[in-house]
């Protein structure tokens, strides 16, 4: 019954009207045991009824064992729909977060289609015993049902159990999200306590009213079991003032329950305490094989239970009862003495173990915990059985933080088993702690692990795999390296000399980086897997271990990346085609210069990523395919893909470590359209400064010092930093292993341009052609001949001209459209460009900045034209920089001569030369000379 609550009821009413036209709203409902959430929620979802609204509830439990997202799944059943096993929970190759993904989305996606007939109230009782992959749905459902007419109303208990440390957080972020909406149910009024009294059919003096509304703070469930209590002790009638309310009130909730219950018969509150040991719901046969009673005599006892307000039918299924409310149970449990507890439960066990004789799999979790509450007793090892049976069925849905749980009862039902049931229960328990991200713990229990395999003896390949299980877990969430490679030191020792899948599996978990001394810069280089491990892993029939063997990092050449595609294809499990294809991607795209294949190529991998709902491989595609739009100079289509990546990435939340990314991409549109360049210098300044902890970051150092110091050139800011950077990257950019090298090279010689730093260009024109030679491509946005021709311009080198000219076919056959129009810009206004081709490399620059919609090249290749020029129609072509050597070389002057003073070398000098006497038709120096005076050349 709901009374005194028209302030509550009349919020959660005006939210059923908004979301018709506002969308999606959730409101979250605390408030203390028994002050009243449920009947709140049970009177909403009536109104809601009435209103014509599709409506579904569910209760959570805190002593009753679901699946995950078995509140989700009954949500779904009420609303005519169903949790379609379409997930990929099948597919052994799915990993716990995509798995989770998949299903938030699939129960997302659900709720809108249903929606999109009529609005929807979605109410959520007790969610502070909510399972995590449940609490995981409700976080996504409250942030993306966007426009989605919903309510999503969630109620929980204050305050929060420190039982629970996740909750706390999990609920911090509910209420820190701006979609949600907080209402606080507290104790009702004095004039809510007497409507309350009223319609239990009793009258109060306003004194009465005035100490009972006092001494329970006004909570509804206290009042009325105190109302109980009365009548159950003054009168048998219900029309009796309520006077005796004047005597000493019991201190708690608990204690009015427990009077009331020490009040009823016997067997009543026999029957009532074995219930309670059961969980907040039971079924009739089951109570019945537990007490022990004839048919007739416990049905007799349930009326008196339900007659007396301690039990409740439920609409579940048949002959199923409840408590009326957690406090109830809760109550009768205390009164337990700890023998009593303890054989309660022993009973409780052994009662389940005969109901369900040949079906312990039903009750496997029920039957561990009752095992294990009954540990005091001999015998209670016969729960290991069934805690290890119910860990793996909850590992099989992904619920790994029950799977823990339920592990850790049976290292405890362990402590004097064998070591070998010791040690194969310590290990599975590492690995669901890790899958749960109770990394601590995790750890803690590796170790005990490796403890109890050393004491047992047991075999090598026993100790190995276990070992690689929990390793590789350790290392895909990304734990300390000092565990992981204990445990990858203990698995191999175990195995010696012997060679086979098992030391391989271990050998590709190690270290394949080494750090490379740099005072500047923290960098490591990629050294490569070991080969006869990947020699070994690709010998197996499974293709997740031959894909295992297969790293972006690897140096390949067009022809084994195409063989790489062709192998990775023709694999059965996706996530091992989605690591083969990737690496591919990552070649055709860092490393070859191929972007519109790699475009094809990242296309596919998304499309199988959202076959199998694998949203990390989602998000990693949508993020490289929107720089490669960039690249291309489809900014229309790079928003768009954007946008996808951004949804994407949000549901990957903050532990995500695509930031770096995400910061390029922007730096990408940034370069050709315009940005915050100095934020883009701060971000990567910073990174670089202080790199995150992980294998890519590590080696992807040096690229983001490169566009550290790009970046921080075109910002006009940190102008010393970049110089230090492009000099600690000239050493670095030399050594074998370092990643991205091109991309390295490329933007640290932008940097230089940028600043005038001449004296660093002939190091990187050095570097940019030793990576061509090498066969390496050009990386995303950048072209090595271009690079060159950039440097040999800074260094007045007349070689600057024909690096130009590959830029721009190398750029025009690779699809770059805005770098081919830098290209064009920067040639035009190279001082070793004649006055003959500067004008229509500036018109096709002009046309294809216009095209583009880059503003900002479009107005700087605008105003080129219009520049003031000193070059003469009828000099044959000579450049400014021709000229200046020409005057000298008229004066007499040697090569050595005219390079010092001009700042050259000689080698440019007598290119200048070659050039000139090939423009004029000269034969020699003084034809040059005598042509020169004729044109006025030395005068001018």
């Amino acid at each position: 019954m709901l009374v005194g609550r028209t302030h509550e009821l009349d919020t959660l009413v005006q939210c059923l009207n908004e979301i018709r036209t506002t969308g999606a709203i959730t409101v979250l409902v605390t408030g203390e045991p028994g002050v009243g959430k449920t009947s709140l929620l049970a009177t909403l979802r009536d109104a809601a009824t009435q209103r014509g609204l599709a409506v579904a509830s569910d209760v959570s439990n805190e002593r009753t064992w679901r699946p995950p997202y078995a509140s989700w799944t009954s949500v779904l059943e009420r609303l005519d729909l169903a949790l379609v096993p379409a997930s990929p929970a099948s597919d052994p190759g799915i990993s716990p977060d995509e798995h989770r993904f998949h299903m938030s989305r699939t129960i997302m996606g659900s709720i809108r289609d249903a929606a999109s007939s009529r609005p929807i109230v979605i109410t959520l009782d007790d969610i502070q015993w909510l399972d995590q992959p449940s609490r995981e749905v409700l976080t996504h459902l409250t942030a993306g049902l966007g426009t989605a007419p919903v309510l999503l109303v969630a109620s929980w208990r204050t305050p929060v159990s420190d039982r629970d440390p996740n909750f706390s957080s999990f609920a911090a972020n509910l209420r820190r999200d701006p979609a949600t909406r907080w209402l606080d149910v507290s104790g009702l009024d004095e004039p809510g306590v007497a409507a309350l009294v009223a319609r239990l059919g009793q009258a109060a003096s306003p004194t009465a009213i005035r100490r009972l509304t006092a001494e329970t703070n006004g909570n509804p469930f206290y009042v009325s079991e105190i109302v109980r209590l009365t009548l159950d002790h003054d009168s048998p009638g219900r029309d009796q003032k309520l006077e005796g309310v004047h005597r000493d009130i019991p201190p708690s909730i608990r204690d009015v329950v427990r009077l009331r219950f020490d009040r009823l018969p016997e067997q009543t509150r026999h029957v009532l305490s074995v219930a309670a040991i059961l969980s907040p719901g039971f079924d009739f046969p089951i109570l019945r094989a537990l007490t022990g009673l004839d048919e007739s005599d416990l049905l007799d006892t349930i009326d008196d239970a339900l007659d007396s307000d301690f039990l409740r039918t439920t609409d579940r299924r048949p002959e199923h009862y409840e408590f009326i409310h957690g406090i109830v149970r809760e109550a009768i449990a205390a009164g337990w003495s700890s023998s009593r507890r303890v054989r309660l439960h022993r009973r409780a066990a052994e009662a389940l173990e005969r109901h369900f004789a040949g079906r312990h799999e039903l009750v496997a979790g029920d039957l561990a915990l009752h095992y294990f509450e009954s540990r005091g007793i001999e015998g209670a090892n016969r729960g290991i059985v069934h805690a290890m049976a119910s860990a793996e069925q909850a590992s099989r849905e992904f619920d790994f933080a029950r799977a823990a749980d339920l592990l850790t009862i049976a290292t405890d039902l362990a402590a004097t088993e064998h070591l070998a049931v010791r040690a194969d229960a310590e290990w599975r328990r590492a690995l669901a702690l890790t899958e749960a991200l109770r990394i601590g713990d995790a750890v803690a229990s590796a170790e005990r692990m490796i403890e109890l395999f050393q004491d047992a003896g047991a075999s090598p390949e026993t100790v190995a795999h276990a070992c690689w299980r929990v390793a590789h877990a350790l290392n895909a969430v990304g734990a300390d390296a000092a565990i992981r490679n204990r445990l990858r030191r203990v698995g191999l020792g175990s195995l010696g000399d012997h060679r086979d899948i098992h030391w391989a599996r271990l050998r590709l978990l190690s270290d394949t980086i080494e750090s490379v001394p740099n005072d500047v810069l923290f960098v490591a280089r990629w050294v490569g897997y070991d080969a006869e491990a990947q020699r070994i892993a690709r010998q197996t029939d499974l293709d997740e271990d031959v894909a295992q063997t297969i790293e972006s990092f690897d140096p390949r050449n067009p022809y084994q990346t195409r063989n790489l595609i062709a192998h990775a294809r023709a694999w059965h499990q996706p996530r091992a085609t989605l690591r083969g294809l990737t690496a591919a991607a990552n070649d055709l795209t860092y490393r070859h210069g191929e972007f519109r294949q790699a475009m094809s190529l990242w296309n596919e991998v998304l499309t199988i990523a959202r076959r199998i709902g694998t949203i990390p491989w989602q998000a990693n595609a949508l993020n490289q395919i929107t720089l490669l739009h960039v690249t291309l100079g489809e900014f229309d289509l790079a928003v768009a893909s954007k946008h996808l990546a951004d949804e994407v990435n949000a549901e990957l939340g903050p532990a995500s470590d695509a930031e770096a990314l995400l910061v390029e991409r922007d730096f990408a549109l940034t370069h050709y359209l315009d940005g915050d360049w100095p934020g883009q210098a701060s971000y990567w300044l910073r990174f670089v400064g202080d790199p995150p902890r992980g294998l890519e970051a590590q080696l992807a150092v040096p690229l983001y010092a490169a566009m550290a110091a790009s970046a921080a050139s075109r910002a006009g800011t940190a102008g010393t930093h970049a110089l230090r950077l492009i000099d600690a990257l000239a050493s670095i950019a030399a050594t074998p292993g370092i990643q991205q090298v091109n991309g390295v090279v490329a933007w640290a010689a932008d940097a230089i341009a940028q600043l005038g730093a001449n004296d660093r260009a002939a190091t990187f024109d050095r570097l940019a052609a030793g990576i061509m030679a090498s066969g390496m491509r050009d990386y995303p946005q950048t072209s090595l001949p271009l690079t060159r021709a950039r440097m040999l311009t800074v260094l007045d080198d007349p070689l600057a001209q024909r690096m130009f000219d590959d830029a721009r076919d190398t750029l025009a056959a690779q699809g770059q459209k805005p770098l081919l129009g830098i290209a064009c810009y920067e040639q035009a206004i190279a001082p070793t460009t004649s006055i003959a081709r500067r004008k229509p490399l500036l018109r096709q620059a002009i046309a294809l900045f216009e095209t583009l919609g880059m503003t900002t090249w479009h107005e700087r290749a605008i105003a080129a034209t219009s520049a003031p020029s000193d070059d003469h129609p009828d000099l044959a072509g000579v450049t400014r920089r021709e000229r200046e050597v020409l005057r000298l070389v008229a004066q007499g002057h040697s090569n050595r001569q005219i390079a010092d003073e001009l700042y050259i070398s000689e080698r440019t000098v007598h290119a200048h030369l070659r050039n000139m006497l090939h423009k004029t038709d000269s034969a020699n120096r003084t034809e040059l000379s005598s042509w020169a005076r004729g044109k006025g050349i030395l005068e001018s």
